[in-house]
C-alpha cells in the first residue's frame, strides 16, 4: 500500500499475462535441423528455421482448406483421412496403397548424446563435417518416423482449422480423427523434405555447404512454379 494526502491506495499484484505464441512456434528448431539433416544438409543458417515455419504454415493452409471443402460438402463435422486423401488427390498427388498409412507412422526420438566420462585428457575432436555426415545417416535411416511433436503440432492444426473457418465467416466447429494428425503431419513432412533436398542441391550448386534462406526460397519458388504447369 502507498499513502497519500492520508489516504490508502492498494496496488495491484496480480501477475502479468503473457502473450499468447502463435501455434506454429511448436515446431522447434532441433525439429527443423532433424529434418535438414535428413535432406542431407551439413550445416544450416539461423534464417532458415524461420522461413521453413513460413512455408509450413502456407502449405498446410492450403491442404487444411482443401480438406475442409471435402468435408463440409458431405455434410460432416468430423475431418478424416479420406478428406486430406481427397485433398492430395486433387493436386495430383496419391498415396500408396499400404505404405505409409496413419497407423504405422511413430514418432522417433532424436539420437542419444553420449556424456563422455571426466578425465584429465583433452576430448577427441572430429574433422569438420564428420559429426553433420554421422547425423545426416541417422537421420536418413529412420526416414519413416516422424519428427515433430504430436502435441503441438494437433494444436498448430486444430488453430489452422479454425482460422480457416474464420476466413469463410462459418460458426461450425470442427472435430478429427486421431488418424488425421498423423496423416497431415506425414504429408507436410514429407513436403518439407523434398523442399529441403532441392535446396540442399541449390547450395550445392553455388559451391556452398551450408543451407542458406535463399536456397530454401529458390527451391520454394520452383515448387510454386512446378504445380502451376501440372
Amino acid at each position: 500500500m502507498s499513502t497519500r494526502k492520508g489516504r490508502t491506495r492498494r496496488t495491484s499484484t496480480k501477475p502479468k499475462r503473457k502473450p499468447a505464441k502463435d501455434p506454429i512456434e511448436g515446431l522447434k528448431n532441433p525439429q527443423i535441423k532433424r529434418l535438414a539433416y535428413r535432406a542431407g544438409a551439413q550445416r544450416i543458417d539461423g534464417g532458415v528455421y524461420d522461413m521453413v515455419r513460413h512455408i509450413t504454415l502456407n502449405r498446410a493452409h492450403q491442404l487444411m482448406e482443401k480438406a475442409l471443402v471435402f468435408t463440409l460438402h458431405a455434410g460432416r463435422k468430423t475431418i478424416s483421412v479420406e478428406d486430406l486423401k481427397g485433398a492430395l488427390e486433387s493436386e495430383g498427388l496419391y498415396l500408396m496403397a499400404g505404405e505409409n498409412t496413419a497407423g504405422d507412422l511413430q514418432g522417433c526420438k532424436a539420437k542419444p548424446k553420449k556424456v563422455a566420462a571426466k578425465s584429465s585428457k583433452k576430448p577427441h575432436r572430429f574433422r569438420p563435417g564428420t559429426v553433420a555426415k554421422r547425423q545426416i545417416t541417422y537421420n536418413q535411416k529412420n526416414s519413416n518416423c516422424l519428427i515433430f511433436e504430436q502435441k503441438p503440432f494437433q494444436e498448430f492444426v486444430r488453430h489452422l482449422a479454425s482460422r480457416v473457418l474464420q476466413e469463410w465467416k462459418k460458426d461450425e466447429k470442427i472435430r478429427f480423427k486421431n488418424d488425421f494428425f498423423k496423416l497431415f503431419q506425414f504429408v507436410i513432412e514429407e513436403y518439407l523434405g523434398g523442399l529441403l533436398r532441392n535446396a540442399v542441391k541449390f547450395g550445392e550448386h553455388s559451391g556452398k555447404q551450408s543451407l542458406r534462406p535463399k536456397d530454401v526460397e529458390l527451391a520454394d519458388v520452383v515448387d510454386m512454379h512446378s504445380k502451376r504447369n501440372i
